[in-house]
């Protein structure tokens, strides 16, 4: 049996395991296995994504693998990752630079809009 209690920092999207099946039920994802016998082994891939607002810096997880059987090398039962987690970029917002940008635009436009109609008549006549 593995488990892993997700940092709080993360939300889970999958897991795939070489064999037997996996769930999550509040940020702790458990497998059952099934028999993992002598030199075989197990394999779990488990799928997060990082929430909004996390902090930038370090995430450790932890797995633990437990058994029916005693264990010869328990110091092997435990599989930890440490991420690095980098700031989210800058989401594009309306800051006062940013509005004052898009009214200039705006008015340039408005204004070249402006010429274009005044520069051609209203009504156009054509001989026949």
């Amino acid at each position: 049996m593995l488990s892993d209690l997700l940092p709080a920092e993360v939300s889970f999207v999958s897991a795939d395991q070489s064999q037997g099946g996996c769930g999550d039920n509040f940020q702790t994802v458990t497998c059952n296995l099934g028999n993992v016998d002598g030199l075989q082994t197990a394999t779990v891939i488990i799928a997060v994504t990082v929430d909004v607002g996390a902090p930038s810096g370090q995430i450790t997880n932890t797995a633990h693998v437990t058994g029916d059987q005693s264990d010869p090398a328990p110091a092997n039962a435990n599989d930890t990752v440490v991420t690095t987690v980098a700031g989210a970029p800058p989401v594009p917002g309306l800051t006062p630079v940013g509005l004052a940008a898009m009214a200039g635009l705006a008015a340039l436009m408005l204004l070249a809009l402006q010429r274009r109609n005044k520069s051609r008549p209203a009504v156009q006549a054509t001989r026949r």
